[in-house]
C-alpha cells in the first residue's frame, strides 16, 4: 500500500493535514507528518532530515507520495530524496498539489490499493476540483431526462437520502465499493444543470458533482462486472453510503447507562443483565463446631477420609466443567487436586490434630494461614490463588460436617446468587435457575471470574461491604456490563431488564444456529474468528461452536500439573494430535508462557517482588533453554507434516525475537521444517516497535489483557483502579492500529487473542483498527460472528 508524507513549514499544519488524511485512509494507510523546525521548538520552516525520517517511516515497496506546501518544502523534500538509496528513490514521488485536498484524495486512493501513479494523479486532480457549495439550500432545477444508455451499458438512478449528500466520506466509500470489479462506472447528477459524467473511481470527480440530499444520480456501468458494480452501489446507497441517520433515535444499551440511584458499584467481570431473587451462599454455622472424635487417630482418619472424598468430588467437577466450559476452565480443579496433596497443608493439619483440635477447625485454620500468606503477595494472580485454598478448605469441611444445601424455591424462576467470595467449586454446582452472580470480593482474573465468563453468567464482583446490606430474598437487577447491582428496582425498570434478558437469550440461540457460517461483514470483508484453547477437548468444543481455526494454543496448560517438565515426545504427541484435529485450519501454538506468576509444579523459581515485571514468557525460556529447545524441536517435527504457526510470548525487544528465531531455525533447518513465526504484542515496547518487527515476523498476536495492564500500570483485580484499564480506550486502540498499519505495510496479519476479542460490542472497534483475526473462548464465538455479520 502507498505511504504518504505531509511536508509543511508549520508542524501543526502538517499534523492536522495528516490527521484528515488518516480519516480517509481508515487507519490502513501509513501517513507521516514532517513539519516545522525543532530548533527552536515550534519554529516555522522545513527540515530535510525530518522529511527523510518520515519517508523511511511510511516506506513500502508500493511507493511513497510526498505532499508539500510552499517554497523550501520542495527543496527539503528534494534534498531528502537525494539521501535515499537508488532503489527506494525510484519509488518516491514528490507532489506539489494543494496540500489539504491533495493529501485527502491521495489517502482515499491509497486505501483502495491504487498504484503510485494513480495516487499521484488523484492528488493533482484534487487541485482542479471545483469548490463544493456550502449553501444550505438552492432552487431545485427541473430534472432533465437521464442520458440514454449505449450498447452494452447498464444504468440505474438513485436518490441521495443521507443528510450531507455525497460528501467526502460517502464518496470515498463509493470508490472503495468498486475495488476488484472489472467495470467502468460513471455518475451524473441529474439534479444539477450542466453536470458532466464523473468517474466513480475518482474521489475528486465524485466531489465535483456537488450532489446533496434529495439529488438524483444516474449511474452507468460497462464491462464484465457492470451489473455487480451497480448492485454494490445500490447496496451502499441503501445504507446511506455508510452515514448514520442522525434523525433516528439511538438504541438504549444497558451497558452504557448510568447506574440508577440506589445501585451498588462493583467490577463488571462477566457481561450481561440478570433480574432475580437474591440468595446468599454459605456454610452451615455448625460446620466448624462438629464434635471431636474419641481419639487423635480417629480424628486423623476422619480428616484423611474427607480429603479422599474431596479428591473424588473435584475429579468429578473437573470432568463436568471440561464438558461444559472447556479444558482450560477445568484445569482450575486439577490445580485444586494438587493443593490437597500439598505437604505444608497436610503437615499443618496433622500437627493441629495431635494438639487436640477438631478436624474441621484444623483444616480451616491451616488453609486460612496459607491463604493469608498468598494474599500478602505483590502480584494479583498470586493473591487470587488464595481463593483456591479457601475453596479446598470449604469442600473438605463439607465432607467433615456437611452443610444443609439451600433449598431452591419452586416459585423462584430466576436467582441471583450472592457470596462473600465465589469459589470455583460453587460455579461448577450451580442450580439451573441461577442467572447472575455478585460477590463482595473477587477480581477479573480470579478463577471464579474465568468460569463465569466461560459459562456465560453475568457477574459483578468486588462490591465490598455494601453487599452485606442486601437481604436474602430481595429482588435485584445485576448489570455485568456496567458493573452494578440494584436492589428492589422499580417494576418498570425490572421489566425493561427482563425484556433485555429475553432478547439476549434469543440472540444467543440464533447465533448458535448460525455459528458455522463465515464471519462476513455486510460489505463482504472476511474476518477469521478463531479460538483460544488449552487442550484437545477445548479444540473439539471450539470447532463445534464455529471456530475457523485456533488463534492461541496455550501449551503451558497441558503440563502445569505434571511432576516433571514435559519431554520432547510429550510435546510432539500433544501438538501432532492438535494439528490432526484442526485439519488444516490455522493453528497458532504459543511457546511456554510461564513464570513466577504461572508456576507449574515441576519448576522452582525464586520469588519475585513483582512477577508481572519479572522473568516470564520468552524471557524465562531464553534463560532456560532446557525448557525451550525440546518444545521447539517437537514443533519442528510437527511442522514437517502440518501447516503451523508458532508465536513467542512476552517479547519486548528485537534482540529477544531474533534469539528465539535463531533457536527455531537451529531446530527446524536440520529437519527441513517450516512454520510461520510471530510474536505476542503484550508490552507497549512491542507495539511501539511494530514497524521494526514487521519486516521480520510473519504475524502479530495482540494479547490485550497484559497490554492493557502495562499501558495503564493497573492491577486488573484491584477494584480501586481496574476501571482505568479499558481495552477499548483510545490509547490501546491507537497501539493496536499502529501494529496493524505496520503489519499490513509488509503483508503481515494481526490477530487479537485477549478477552476483548470475546466482546461482540468490541468487534467494530478492533476491525476499524485493521485487525484481521479475533481469537476467543469457545462460548463467545457464535455471538462475535453474528456481530461481525451486522457490521
Amino acid at each position: 500500500m502507498i505511504g504518504l508524507v505531509v511536508v509543511s513549514h508549520s508542524r501543526a499544519l502538517a499534523e492536522g493535514v495528516a490527521e484528515l488524511a488518516r480519516e480517509m485512509g481508515g487507519g490502513m494507510v501509513n501517513i507521516a507528518p514532517a513539519g516545522g523546525l525543532d530548533d527552536p521548538p515550534g519554529a516555522i520552516g522545513t527540515d530535510a532530515t525530518k522529511v527523510l525520517a518520515a519517508i523511511e517511516q511510511v516506506y513500502s515497496e508500493d511507493g511513497v507520495v510526498v505532499l508539500m506546501d510552499l517554497g523550501s518544502a520542495v527543496l527539503s523534500a528534494e534534498m531528502a530524496l537525494a539521501f535515499l538509496g537508488e532503489d527506494r528513490r525510484a519509488r518516491v514521488r514528490l507532489c506539489d498539489a494543494p496540500l489539504v485536498e491533495g493529501a485527502i484524495a491521495a489517502a482515499a486512493q491509497a486505501r483502495i490499493g491504487a498504484t503510485l501513479e494513480q495516487v499521484l494523479a488523484e492528488a493533482y486532480a484534487a487541485g482542479r476540483s471545483p469548490k463544493l457549495t456550502t449553501q444550505a439550500s438552492q432552487p431545485e432545477p427541473a430534472s432533465p431526462l437521464p442520458p440514454q444508455p449505449v450498447s452494452g451499458e447498464h444504468t440505474m438512478t438513485l436518490t441521495l437520502t443521507n443528510r450531507l449528500g455525497l460528501h467526502i466520506r460517502p464518496a470515498a466509500r463509493l470508490v472503495q465499493a468498486l475495488t476488484g470489479l472489472d467495470a467502468e462506472v460513471t455518475v451524473r447528477n441529474l439534479s444539477a444543470p450542466g453536470s458532466k459524467p464523473a468517474s466513480a473511481r475518482s474521489l475528486n470527480a465524485l466531489l465535483s458533482l456537488s450532489a446533496r440530499r434529495g439529488h438524483t444520480l444516474s449511474v452507468s456501468a460497462t464491462g464484465r462486472d457492470a451489473q455487480a458494480a451497480l448492485q454494490a452501489i445500490q447496496a451502499l446507497a441503501a445504507q446511506n453510503f455508510g452515514d448514520a441517520d442522525e434523525t433516528a433515535e439511538p438504541a438504549v444499551n444497558a451497558a452504557q447507562q448510568e447506574a440508577p440511584p440506589g445501585s451498588i458499584r462493583g467490577l463488571p467481570v462477566s457481561p450481561g443483565i440478570a433480574v432475580g431473587v437474591l440468595r446468599w451462599l454459605g456454610l452451615s454455622p455448625e460446620t466448624l463446631h462438629a464434635p471431636v472424635s474419641d481419639s487423635v487417630d480417629a480424628e486423623r482418619n476422619r480428616f484423611r477420609a474427607a480429603v479422599q472424598l474431596t479428591r473424588d468430588q473435584l475429579d468429578t467437577l473437573r470432568r463436568r466443567t471440561a464438558a461444559q466450559a472447556g479444558e482450560h476452565a477445568a484445569a482450575i480443579f486439577a490445580g485444586q487436586l494438587a493443593l490437597l496433596s500439598d505437604e505444608a497443608f497436610i503437615t499443618r493439619v496433622e500437627h493441629a490434630l495431635e494438639s487436640g483440635q477438631p478436624a474441621p477447625q484444623a483444616v480451616r485454620e491451616a488453609l486460612e494461614a496459607l491463604a493469608t500468606q498468598l494474599e500478602g503477595a505483590s502480584d494479583e494472580l498470586t493473591r487470587a490463588r488464595a481463593a483456591d485454598l479457601r475453596d479446598v478448605a470449604r469442600q473438605v469441611l463439607r465432607q467433615l460436617a456437611p452443610a444443609a444445601p439451600i433449598e431452591q424455591s419452586s416459585d423462584e424462576a430466576a436467582v441471583v446468587l450472592a457470596a462473600e467470595e465465589f469459589l470455583p467449586s460453587d460455579l461448577a454446582q450451580l442450580w439451573d435457575n441461577v442467572v447472575g452472580l455478585c460477590a463482595a470480593r473477587g477480581g477479573l482474573t480470579g478463577h471464579a471470574a474465568i468460569l463465569a465468563r466461560a459459562m456465560g453468567l453475568p457477574a459483578v464482583f468486588g462490591v465490598g461491604e455494601a453487599l452485606s446490606r442486601l437481604s436474602d430474598g430481595a429482588l435485584v437487577v445485576l448489570n455485568g456490563d456496567a458493573g452494578f447491582v440494584l436492589p428492589e428496582p422499580e417494576p418498570s425498570y425490572a421489566e425493561q431488564c427482563r425484556s433485555q434478558m429475553a432478547a439476549a437469550q434469543r440472540k444467543r440461540d440464533a447465533a448458535r444456529e448460525q455459528s458455522q457460517r463465515a464471519a462476513l461483514t455486510r460489505s463482504g470483508k472476511r474476518v477469521e474468528v478463531a479460538a483460544n484453547v488449552g487442550s484437545l477437548e477445548d479444540i473439539h468444543r471450539a470447532l463445534q461452536n464455529g471456530a475457523e481455526g485456533i488463534g492461541l494454543f496455550r501449551t503451558e496448560l497441558l503440563f502445569m500439573d505434571h511432576d516433571a517438565p514435559p519431554s520432547e515426545e510429550a510435546h510432539y504427541a500433544a501438538y501432532r494430535a492438535a494439528a490432526e484435529l484442526v485439519g488444516g485450519r490455522t493453528l497458532v501454538i504459543r511457546t511456554l508462557d510461564i513464570g513466577a506468576d504461572k508456576l507449574p509444579r515441576w519448576l522452582d523459581l525464586p520469588r519475585e517482588d513483582n512477577p508481572f515485571l519479572g522473568l516470564r514468557g520468552l524471557r524465562l525460556c531464553l534463560q532456560r533453554l532446557d525448557l525451550l529447545l525440546p518444545q521447539l524441536r517437537a514443533l519442528a517435527r510437527v511442522a514437517r507434516e502440518f501447516p503451523l504457526h508458532v508465536v513467542f510470548p512476552m517479547v519486548s525487544t528485537l534482540e529477544e525475537w531474533r534469539a528465539a528465531r535463531a533457536h527455531w531455525q537451529a531446530a527446524a533447518e536440520p529437519l527441513g521444517a517450516q512454520a510461520k513465526l510471530g510474536i505476542m504484542v503484550e508490552t507497549p515496547a512491542a507495539a511501539l516497535q511494530a514497524e521494526a518487527f514487521a519486516p521480520e515476523v510473519d504475524f502479530f498476536s495482540v494479547g490485550t489483557n497484559d497490554l492493557v495492564q502495562y499501558v495503564f500500570a493497573v492491577d486488573r483485580g484491584n477494584p480501586a483502579v481496574a476501571h482505568i484499564g479499558n481495552p477499548l480506550h483510545p490509547t490501546v486502540l491507537l497501539l493496536i492500529e499502529r501494529v496493524c498499519a505496520a503489519a499490513h505495510a509488509h503483508g503481515r496479519w494481526v490477530g487479537v487473542c485477549g478477552e476483548v476479542a470475546s466482546d461482540p460490542q468490541a468487534a467494530a472497534a478492533l476491525l476499524a483498527c485493521g485487525v484481521d483475526e479475533l481469537s476467543m473462548s469457545a462460548p463467545a464465538i457464535p455471538l462475535v460472528k453474528a456481530a461481525i455479520r451486522d457490521l
